[in-house]
């Protein structure tokens, strides 16, 4: 692989070839439900949700259950179309950078274990990104993970797949920074050993 190669292509690359592999991976997501409660506990009753980096569809999926809106996009077309087997509908191929949606359109935006795929020297316009299509009040959810690392990645113990992936990994107070900075108002964010796991509100 070029060390020029750009890591958002390579990992949308890497879900292409290995979607149902990742799918069979993340088909258990019960450990995920009570942050989705959460989310739902915080966001407008029947809001309209955006899942950014949707992969197969299940969180979407179990938006909807919680009584939400979702939209399902993620930078795939093998993951949306996957999608459509858990959300009735249309889904959204679009890169998270520039997302195809006006100003105010969505009343909450759930990002797990999507934006750690963004060097950390782009996730800045991915949150003004969140921030342009949140209506005032709008409820941002993210799951990162806990480390230091900006690189593209594979054969890491535990990942759904080999293939190469780009990762970043932050440490809480720098991960609350990304998310206060271009304007967010942090309401919780909490870090496991693994894990940082923030809600956040659109002023």
């Amino acid at each position: 692989m070029s060390c020029s190669a750009d890591p958002i292509v390579v990992t949308a690359d890497s879900y292409e070839a290995h979607a149902s592999e990742y799918a069979s991976y993340r088909a258990d997501r019960s450990s995920i439900r009570p942050r989705i409660d959460r989310f739902a506990e915080l966001a407008k009753p029947g809001g309209a949700v955006l899942d950014i980096g949707c992969g197969p569809g299940v969180d979407t999926a179990t938006l909807a259950q919680a009584g939400l809106r979702a939209v399902p996009m993620d930078i795939a077309a093998a993951m949306t179309r996957l999608a459509t087997r858990y959300v009735p509908g249309s889904t959204v191929r679009a890169d998270s950078r520039n997302l195809p949606f006006t100003s105010n359109s969505f009343d909450a935006v759930w990002a797990n274990a999507s934006l750690l795929h963004l060097p950390k020297e782009a996730v800045g316009v991915c949150v003004l990104e969140i921030l342009r299509v949140l209506s005032p009040g709008g409820i941002f959810f993210a799951a990162m993970q806990v480390g230091s690392d900006n690189a593209i990645e594979s054969n890491r113990p535990g990942a759904s797949f080999a293939a190469p992936r780009f990762f970043a990994r932050y440490e809480l107070d720098e991960w609350v920074a990304c998310i206060e900075g271009p304007g967010f108002e942090v309401i919780e964010s909490r870090a496991t050993a693994s894990w940082i796991h923030t809600f956040a509100r659109k002023p």
